[in-house]
C-alpha cells in the first residue's frame, strides 16, 4: 500500500465504474447505517462529493495545513508503507500528481476551511467552533 499504488486504484475504479462510484459507496453505507453524522476523509475531485451533497446537512469542510507540516505528519504517522522512509523530495513529487492536483478546486466549494496547523487541543476548539455554527444555523 503506498500513494501511487492507490492513485492506479482509484483511478481503474474510476474508469470502470464512473467517476463518482467513491462517492456512492459511501452514501450507501451512510443512509444503510443511519449515522447521524458522517465524517469523510481524503476526497480529492468534485466527483468525489457529487453524491454525498445530496444528503440532508451535507458539509465540506477543507482541512489546510503547510506542505511542510504535512510531511513531516505523515512520516511520524506511517500510515503507508512507504511513509517512513520518503524525501521531501518525494512528497513533493507526489504532492504534483494529478488527484492532488485538484485538491484546491474541491477546497474552493467547501462551507468551512480550518487551518490544520495547530496542536490536537486548539484543532478541537475549532472543530467545536465550526460544530456550533453548524448547529445554530439548522
Amino acid at each position: 500500500q503506498n500513494r501511487d499504488n492507490m492513485q492506479e486504484l482509484s483511478s481503474i475504479l474510476r474508469t470502470q465504474f464512473g467517476e463518482d462510484v467513491l462517492a456512492k459507496t459511501i452514501m450507501q453505507d451512510a443512509l444503510k447505517f443511519g449515522a447521524g453524522l458522517v465524517v469523510v476523509d481524503g476526497a480529492r475531485r468534485l466527483a468525489d462529493i457529487s453524491s454525498l451533497r445530496a444528503l440532508p446537512n451535507f458539509y465540506l469542510v477543507a482541512m489546510a495545513a503547510p506542505a511542510r507540516v504535512r510531511y513531516e505528519r505523515m512520516t511520524r504517522r506511517r500510515e503507508n508503507p512507504d511513509d517512513r522512509t520518503k524525501t521531501w523530495e518525494q512528497f513533493q513529487a507526489e504532492e504534483r500528481a494529478e488527484a492532488e492536483s485538484l485538491i484546491d478546486q474541491l477546497a474552493a466549494e467547501a462551507n468551512f476551511t480550518i487551518d490544520n496547523d495547530c496542536s490536537i487541543p486548539e484543532m478541537n476548539e475549532r472543530l467545536e467552533a465550526m460544530y456550533q455554527k453548524i448547529q445554530h444555523a439548522g
